[in-house]
């Protein structure tokens, strides 16, 4: 797996990226090299590629609006198989199929099954509507959302229910930064924390494997080096400030 593909894996949720790092090695020992094209996607670039082919030139290659698709939330990927260093759009019919297969081997989704869009290099986190997306996004953000999405996979009882935007109104723009959580500090744990984590990865101030859900010595060091970077106070505690800035 190339770099870039591993850095948009330390954006989307931590167990997606598990499950494709597992969908990408299994490939890779049938000869096959597979890479992350997409990851997070924000509302804009949402917004941008569903321009794509009706606005602006190109091919149509998505019916999601910003704020309507699973990249939005960080619980979806598109992964294409490549050709000499380039991705191979044009790949045989029977190399998505296994890709697909590979997916849905880790309980992954793949949008090659879908009926209405096949949408072939997709695959997702399984459990969420974007319906359900958009109000716990709305409501606490992307941990939010990773927490309902961790809590659906463990066979968890659901978070209260949130309410959706009235029918027939389009999702507007998730907050550009997520509301004032719980005060997070040395020996937490839990979904929050492993948030936290996969930031202070993508951050390069923590290492891949501390992605654990427990706010351990090295997490600790982590927050501490970041709030020294961003001129805070360097206590270790991810307060209201030191959250927004991880965050942003």
């Amino acid at each position: 797996m190339n770099p870039s593909s591993e850095n948009r894996l330390k954006k989307v949720h931590p167990e997606l990226a598990r499950r494709v790092r597992i969908v990408i090695e299994n490939l890779a020992k049938a000869g096959m090299q597979v890479e992350v094209v997409q990851g997070l996607r924000t509302v804009a670039e949402q917004d941008a590629l569903f321009a794509q082919g009706r606005t602006k030139p190109g091919k149509v290659v998505t019916n999601a609006r910003g704020g309507q698709s699973n990249h939005n939330y960080g619980i979806a990927v598109d992964v294409v198989p490549f050709a000499d260093g380039k991705p191979n759009w044009e790949a045989p019919n029977s190399i998505w199929i296994a890709i697909g297969g590979e997916a849905e081997k880790v309980g992954l989704e793949w949008g090659g099954n879908w009926k209405k869009f096949l949408d072939r290099p997709h695959i997702q986190l399984p459990g969420l509507t974007i319906k359900q997306c958009f109000a716990l996004f709305k409501k606490g953000g992307l941990e939010a959302v990773w927490a309902e999405a961790t809590r659906l996979l463990q066979g968890l009882p659901t978070a209260p229910p949130v309410t959706p935007p009235p029918p027939g109104q389009p999702p507007t723009q998730p907050p550009a930064q997520p509301p004032q959580e719980r005060t997070l500090r040395l020996n937490e744990s839990g979904e929050g924390v492993r948030m936290i984590q996969t930031r202070l990865v993508a951050l390069g101030l923590l290492a891949q494997k501390e992605i654990d859900g427990i706010f351990g010595q090295r997490t600790l060091a982590a927050v501490k080096k970041f709030q020294t970077m961003r001129k805070l106070k360097a206590d270790g505690i991810v307060g209201p400030r030191t959250r927004v800035a991880l965050m942003s």
